[in-house]
């Protein structure tokens, strides 16, 4: 085309002047502008002419330049404007006498649309969609995808007018196809239109039966329909999913060809900005074709790996809440079938419910195999050392499984049987045989303190101390009411995170268990004392303030310590942060989250959620002193733990107080008093041994409570329960330069490089289980050919196992080819690409021996 116009200017300007011109003149009309750069760069390299822009801004300047400025001059007037009507055209006078560059409508067309002229095939198809290319509008929009196109050709170019009148983000049926789909379920047409009246009804649907094998013949209704295509693509991916027979009413459903719908579904289900557009349309078609009725006596496991309709993950979720409650269940197998779950489309929306039911799933099993382990405990050490390795776990998935069960919304009369279980596992099997056990161990040993197990009142001496007198900096957080089970989970999410490196073990604390004890014996002292108001001393100080404990700090420490609060330090930007612990040696950090939700009576049950929140800031809170002070060396710890059970405190679980036995301090879980009280109401304890004081502690037994006004009676703490005394010491560490700990390494473990059929099995291996030095590695997995054209469904593979056996760390995944014409000399690969890192991709090279073309 730019050779054919250069040709035709050369031309003109070459031939001789006509009776009375001295120079010759051409103009050419070019609204869209189209051959505006083809011009300027000629006009550059020749001398026959000079180019004059005409706009409807410059006519007066045109004119002075044509008359005066080159008067001796050829000239090119380009005008970029819409021609006007020879009434209204003020350079009618100049264009009299010149002449007008003519180019036919074809080559116009051509040049407009940014095909090649010589492109036989390309040329024939644009002269069929004319109506289309009339509009200024649609042949913008239909170059700017045509020139995306890896491969132009016929197909590409019908792509790209199908997307143009679908008004689809991408040049390809996928996209065209799901703008009609989304456009059906609303009721409207206005993109089917489109395509009726300015592109080919005929050719769309001649390329649906290529794609699909849906015609007259095949459609359900016997007739050409979005709707029942919609309809009968979705139920083909279903019936792909389906591992028995197929349901007879939905039988006429199902398309031809089966690979090309499931590999349509899938990938409207992996694009992320169209996802919205398949929930929108998979659930009016869920309620249209009465997926609930017709389903709903499903076996479990004929539903596993179904995700074509989100009704399948809320009945796989009923049906999994309901076995969990009846029991007698294989614990791995539903485990794994969670898992699996994660991979699925609806999963994001049911996540909530997936991991109420693994947590679940892991408390049930670790109640029932603790039941064999306390009978074999005559040691109260060997008991404590147990909760710390192994029965925390329990305490942790009670807690985890109502974190995520208060989350729900409609599924939580699903749930209400498995409640049931839940608490009766937790409460009746776990806790009071529990505690049992550990009253009479405890009863045995007659002391509240042993030298092999740590205690809280040693911390100072023990862990800060050294600090002190080396003059280096530490920074202790004390989170009020984290108990052990939880500082665990927050030590495994900091060592997650690739600058911190450290240890988590335990200490005990003194009785009773309470907020006024523990935080005093973890400051700097001599001796404890309890005063008769309750008070808690320390060498005659009081510690019952921030800024009492600031005092106590500061006595030990001189100016170098500092004593603050959590929310004082959120109001600090950096640079203040930086000046108030300048100088500062020992910190003291007080975090209150935990304790001050679990303590209040309208707010108690909503303590789970708040170890959650204090997770998260205790988290972000050592993150940013890592980073704005430099603190290389942090403890975390706690005051005290608690108890906690959802279900409500029977009376047979309350102890009715005897007015003459209230003493200095107490609570539901303690009593203070002047003398020994009498064993039957609980377990007496003197404090001799602890602290300097003659005074006894009255804890209830077990699990029971005192019955006393104020508070509720489901958070409680203060008694000698390793729930309650137990706390968490965690040493962090800032490690710099450190790098993040590595992913897993995923290695196809299916020998064969030929595939001969277009279903394909194919198994992985996780090369290591996951660890502390290794984390777990998500990948997207599919086929594709050697121009990067996707040719199969896309898996997401979680590489998470923790198991040892690498048996156990197989994963076997299922792909589908699209049904077309396969090279065997071709190359083919299976890319495996990194969900968190975009440049780590694997791609292994097959050959596909497949004789299947599309139709």
């Amino acid at each position: 085309m730019a050779q054919d116009i250069n040709k035709k200017i050369q031309t003109f300007f070459h031939s001789p002047l006509q009776t009375g011109e001295k120079r010759k003149i051409l103009y050419l009309y070019d609204e869209d502008e189209q051959y505006g750069e083809q011009l300027t760069e000629w006009s550059k390299e020749t001398a026959l002419f000079e180019l004059l822009k005409v706009t409807d801004h410059n006519y007066f300047q045109t004119h002075y330049q044509i008359e005066k400025v080159m008067a001796d001059k050829n000239i090119v007037l380009y005008c970029t404007i819409e021609r006007p009507s020879d009434q209204e055209n003020p350079m009618l006078g100049v264009l009299l006498y010149s002449h007008e560059l003519k180019l036919d409508q074809d080559s116009q067309l051509y040049a407009a649309i940014g095909i090649d002229p010589t492109n036989e095939a390309l040329t024939d198809l644009a002269k069929k969609y004319q109506t289309f290319f009339k509009s200024k509008e649609r042949t913008t929009k239909f170059k700017k995808f045509f020139q995306q196109m890896i491969t132009q050709n016929q197909e590409t170019m019908e792509f790209c007018i199908l997307a143009v009148l679908t008004k689809a983000k991408q040049p390809d049926w996928t996209n065209s196809l799901i703008e009609l789909f989304a456009e059906s379920v609303k009721g409207q047409t206005m993109r089917w239109t489109a395509i009726e009246k300015f592109g080919n009804k005929d050719r769309f649907w001649r390329l649906i039966n290529r794609l699909f094998g849906f015609n007259l013949s095949t459609s359900k209704t016997g007739e050409w329909s979005i709707k029942t295509l919609m309809e009968q693509l979705f139920i083909t991916h279903l019936a792909s999913e389906w591992l028995e027979e197929f349901p007879k009413a939905f039988e006429p459903f199902v398309l031809p060809k089966v690979n090309q719908a499931i590999i349509f579904i899938n990938q409207w289900m992996n694009l992320r900005d169209q996802q919205l557009s398949y929930i929108q349309v998979a659930d009016q078609l869920e309620k249209e074709l009465g997926i609930s009725q017709l389903f709903n006596q499903e076996s479990l496991a004929n539903v596993t790996e179904v995700q074509t309709f989100q009704w399948f993950d809320n009945y796989l979720i009923q049906q999994l809440a309901s076995q969990l409650a009846n029991g007698g269940i294989d614990y791995d197998y539903y485990d794994q079938l969670i898992a699996q779950r994660r991979g699925k489309f609806w999963y994001k929306n049911y996540r909530a419910a997936y991991h109420a039911l693994r947590w679940s799933l892991k408390l049930v099993k670790a109640v029932d195999e603790m039941t064999s382990l306390l009978a074999k405990i005559h040691d109260e050490h060997l008991f404590w050392q147990m909760y710390q390795t192994n029965f925390y776990k329990i305490d942790q998935a009670y807690r985890k499984f109502y974190f995520y069960f208060d989350q729900l919304d409609h599924l939580n009369d699903s749930f209400e049987d498995l409640t049931l279980t839940i608490e009766r596992h937790y409460h009746q099997l776990f806790l009071k045989e529990f505690a049992a056990k550990w009253d009479q161990l405890v009863m045995q040993e007659v002391r509240l303190s042993r030298k092999d197990i740590p205690q809280q009142t040693h911390f100072y001496s023990d862990e800060v101390a050294s600090f002190v007198e080396q003059d280096k900096k530490v920074i202790v957080i004390i989170s009020d009411g984290l108990r052990f089970e939880a500082g665990q989970e927050l030590f495994q999410r900091l060592l997650e995170d690739k600058r911190f490196t450290g240890e988590l073990s335990s200490m005990r604390t003194a009785l009773p268990s309470s907020t006024a004890l523990g935080m005093a014996a973890l400051l700097p002292h001599q001796q404890l004392a309890i005063e008769s108001t309750g008070e808690v001393r320390v060498d005659g100080l009081s510690t019952e303030s921030i800024a009492k404990r600031n005092e106590v700090l500061q006595k030990s420490s001189s100016d170098k310590a500092l004593a603050i609060s959590h929310d004082a330090v959120n109001q600090l930007s950096r640079d203040e942060l930086r000046s108030e612990f300048s100088g500062k040696k020992v910190i003291y950090l007080y975090h209150n989250r935990i304790d001050a939700i679990g303590d209040q009576r309208i707010t108690e049950n909503d303590v789970f959620a708040a170890v959650e929140e204090a997770l998260q800031q205790l988290k972000r809170l050592i993150i940013r002193l890592t980073t704005e002070v430099s603190a290389a060396q942090l403890f975390v710890t706690a005051d005290h733990g608690f108890l906690y059970s959802r279900s409500t405190i029977q009376s047979t679980e309350k102890v009715q107080l005897i007015t003459e036995l209230k003493g200095t301090s107490y609570n539901k879980r303690f009593i203070l008093s002047e003398k020994e009280n009498p064993t039957q109401t609980g377990l007496s304890f003197s404090l001799v041994n602890q602290i300097n004081t003659n005074r006894h502690v009255l804890i209830p037994r077990g699990i029971n409570r005192f019955t006393l006004a104020g508070g509720g009676y489901q958070y409680v703490h203060g008694g000698h329960l390793p729930q309650e005394t137990m706390v968490p010491l965690l040493k962090i560490k800032m490690v710099r330069g450190r790098n993040d700990r590595p992913q897993v390494t995923v290695n196809l473990l299916s020998q064969t490089r030929t595939l001969t059929n277009s279903v394909i099995w194919l198994e992985f291996l996780q090369l290591d289980p996951v660890s502390e030095t290794l984390k777990e590695k998500r990948l997207s997995v599919y086929f594709e050919d050697e121009i990067g054209n996707k040719l199969s469904n896309e898996q997401v593979l979680i590489a998470d196992s923790r198991n040892e056996l690498s048996q156990d760390r197989i994963i076997r995944e299922k792909f589908i080819l699209s049904t077309i014409s396969y090279q065997q000399s071709s190359n083919y690969y299976l890319v495996m690409k990194n969900s968190k890192d975009i440049k780590d991709v694997t791609k292994e090279r097959f050959k596909f021996d497949i004789a299947r073309e599309m139709e």
